[in-house]
């Protein structure tokens, strides 16, 4: 992949997980919570400055082709470098018309 666009640099600023099934709210907040804590693995991905990371809801009604399942949608810094490149490009882009 392109070097600039680094995800495993980037930090996850915002986060949302959409539950549907017949999640408890505790097992989903002990997921939530294991996944940006101290020391778990995807602990260098969420910055200490943001406490709460990850918003989440649940629907109790399945999914009608999947069952239950998780959406998670997250923005993070790497989102920036691509932003940049394609700003550093415009220029370029347009005189080929390549939108």
């Amino acid at each position: 992949g392109d070097p600039h666009n680094d995800i495993a640099r980037a930090r996850i600023l915002a986060s949302w997980a959409s539950w549907r099934g017949p999640f408890k709210t505790q097992e989903v907040d002990r997921i939530l919570y294991d996944m940006s804590k101290p020391g778990s693995r995807f602990d260098n991905y969420y910055p200490d400055w943001i406490p709460n990371a990850i918003a989440s809801n649940i629907c109790k009604q399945e999914h009608i082709e999947n069952g239950a399942s998780v959406v998670y949608v997250a923005n993070n810094t790497a989102v920036a470098e691509v932003i940049d490149y394609s700003l550093k490009n415009w220029d370029k882009m347009m005189s080929h018309k390549s939108y």
